[in-house]
């Protein structure tokens, strides 16, 4: 009856690996040995610190029904006659009583006579000739004879381990291989897009600097002051186009590499929205398109804590699009408010808004609406105001629709000082 069973159970066990997580199987292997085997506990340790220890990762109560992961540790300096038990040639340990087994003396006061463990049955796991882990099957109750087919299915559970975790591992290196293509594919697909943006977005600037530059060197004398004015006006304005462009991608670089960290300093935050606004409206000649509208932040709210550096590009892309993506002159307001230790921004405008197609990848390096047209951009500007937020430790959510405008809603942790009564240190909250 035993051998039919066992063979049942090993081969139930052969078809759940590389099927089920290793983790799964190994619980599932474990509650049927100890039903099987009819012992309180089975527990599969691994082999760490250079073979001088063993950790628990699972353990199976039949009395509880129950798996626990994690727990014990043995050390072989506090338990060196079960070593090197361990490590004989027919290294099952084979223990009807556990009270009498001087190899597992170190057992006895700490842990077999609490628990009321009388015999004991342990199985190696190797892998590649090696020492692994080991399965632990412990028996409470009269002291109990292991017969040869317990012994036997004992080793073969050693060998269904080993198999398993030579399959979770092999499953594990599959998905990091897999991981890595995937990265390489979206390396490759950046740098495509990235040499199509500036081969597009350099075009037109240099274009227009070609074009200005060409008509001042040879139509200088019969120019008007003013025409001279508007060329070099064209100029600056395209070479600010092409420096902005190349700031985003610098900055996206610094943020992507992690040398770029959230700098924990005291600032005014009204007075930094005011000039934010003011540096936008002026950057993009819009001059009272926005609207500021502060709720618990004024001359008598608390300095807020945070880095006005990361803020500011926060804040100022989203204004920046929120203006240049309301052509008709829609307004655009920006509400900042203190809720705790937390200021919320939103950003509102009632401009093209964006296609819900577009919404899954709207903080994609390089990827822009498929509704913006000639609007001039790079499809940066929205990953570079995600990766800020989060070195802030902060959250960003936005709802649009076509043709009805978006609103962005930031949350950040700029006045903890308030509750926990003094500034954070540098860096404190964010990640380098």
């Amino acid at each position: 009856m035993f051998p039919r069973r066992a063979k049942a159970l090993f081969n139930r066990a052969v078809s759940r690996i590389g099927v089920l997580p290793l983790d799964r199987m190994l619980d599932t292997l474990l509650s049927e040995t100890a039903d099987l085997m009819e012992v309180e506990r089975v527990s599969y340790f691994r082999l760490m610190d250079k073979g001088r220890a063993l950790r628990q990762d699972l353990q199976y109560l039949h009395s509880a029904g129950q798996c626990r992961r994690g727990g014990t540790v043995l050390r072989e300096k506090d338990f060196p006659g079960y070593f090197a038990a361990l490590r004989e040639p027919d290294s099952l340990i084979v223990s009807h009583e556990v009270r009498t087994d001087t190899r597992l003396a170190e057992f006895q006061e700490s842990y077999f006579g609490p628990l009321g463990i009388t015999s004991m049955l342990d199985a190696p796991v190797h892998r590649g000739g090696k020492l692994f882990g080991v399965i632990c099957m412990e028996h409470v109750g009269p002291p109990r004879r292991w017969t040869d087919d317990e012994m036997e299915m004992a080793r073969s559970l050693g060998h269904l381990v080993a198999l398993a975790v030579e399959s979770g591992e092999r499953q594990r290196m599959e998905e990091e291989l897999r991981q890595a293509l995937e990265r390489e594919k979206e390396l490759v697909r950046l740098k495509i897009n990235f040499v199509n943006l500036v081969s597009h977005e350099f075009r037109t600037p240099l274009g227009i600097i070609y074009s200005a530059a060409d008509i001042l060197e040879n139509y200088f004398d019969r120019l008007q002051p003013a025409q001279r004015t508007d060329h070099l006006q064209d100029i600056r304005y395209a070479a600010g186009q092409m420096s902005k462009l190349m700031e985003e991608v610098l900055l996206l670089g610094k943020v992507e590499s992690g040398n770029m960290s959230c700098r924990q300093e005291s600032f005014d935050l009204a007075d930094l929205c005011r000039r934010i606004v003011d540096e936008q409206e002026s950057a993009l000649q819009r001059p009272g398109s926005v609207s500021l509208d502060f709720t618990g932040i004024g001359a008598a709210a608390p300095r807020a804590c945070g880095d006005e550096s990361l803020l500011r590009h926060i804040l100022g892309n989203l204004l920046s699009n929120a203006i240049k993506y309301s052509p008709g002159g829609g307004g655009v307001r920006l509400e900042v408010r203190q809720d705790a230790a937390c200021a919320e921004f939103t950003v509102r405008d009632q401009g093209i808004g964006i296609d819900p197609a577009d919404h899954e990848n709207l903080f994609t390096a390089f990827h822009r609406g498929r509704n913006v047209g000639d609007f001039p951009g790079t499809g940066l500007g929205l990953v570079i105001v995600k990766r800020c937020v989060d070195l802030h430790g902060g959250t960003i959510h936005f709802e649009s629709r076509p043709g009805e405008g978006t609103h962005f809603v930031i949350r950040l942790e700029l006045f903890r000082s308030v509750l926990h009564g003094g500034l954070i240190s540098a860096g404190a909250h964010g990640r380098a």
